[in-house]
């Protein structure tokens, strides 16, 4: 089961890939190898926008790109949001779900899902884009459907959802927010062809 949490509400909604929009050329130097582990989840070197990678991408590009298709603001990266994002998950255990708005969070998501894609064909996604368009895919649109993959066609495919509601995607795609940040946690029991390897967190502010 994946949550989300808004300031004045809770939604919890089942648990839970995309693409291809082409990336912005904009954006093609976010590319770089991943390097040793920053935590968990990301690579020691940040990329210029702040935010680490994931599969030699910058995650906050990941997310700039599908909120330029709704069409709402970009946002920005905060170390805090993803400190709290971390322990959210590490207070979970990389297992549960639970959650936890710490100082500075006003919103958060979260979902079982993948740090690296392993045997799995994610038709060009990042295990984080993955994860994101699993919670976009709660309100499916043309730009999640109609391109070179049906994002939530693979998002079905690779983690085996269902849906019900659309707190995730309402929350990822509304103006209001100005940040965020992101982490994952493992799950050291997760058995190595299960695509639940462990919970994406996010967390938004102002």
């Amino acid at each position: 089961m994946s949550c989300s949490i808004g300031p004045h509400h809770l939604r919890l909604a089942p648990s839970p890939a995309r693409r291809p929009l082409a990336r912005p050329e904009a954006h093609r130097w976010l590319r770089e190898p991943l390097q040793a582990p920053r935590h968990p989840a990301f690579a020691a070197s940040d990329a210029p926008d702040g935010s680490p990678y994931n599969a030699g991408l910058s995650i906050l590009s990941i997310v700039y790109e599908w909120r330029a298709t709704v069409p709402v603001p970009s946002l920005k990266w905060s170390t805090q949001l993803e400190a709290n994002a971390l322990k959210t998950g590490t207070d979970n255990g990389g297992v549960n779900h639970n959650q936890e708005l710490n100082p500075g969070s006003y919103a958060q998501v979260i979902t079982p899902g993948m740090l690296q894609a392993g045997s799995f064909n994610l038709k060009g996604d990042t295990p984080f884009d993955l994860n994101y368009v699993a919670w976009l895919c709660e309100k499916p649109v043309a730009a999640l459907t109609n391109g070179t993959v049906d994002q939530c066609a693979l998002v079905k495919d690779v983690l085996n959802i269902q849906y019900s509601g659309t707190g995730h995607a309402d929350i990822l795609n509304t103006s209001g927010y100005k940040t965020i940040g992101c982490a994952f946690v493992q799950n050291r029991k997760a058995a190595a062809s299960s695509p639940y390897q462990g919970p994406w967190t996010c967390h938004l502010g102002y």
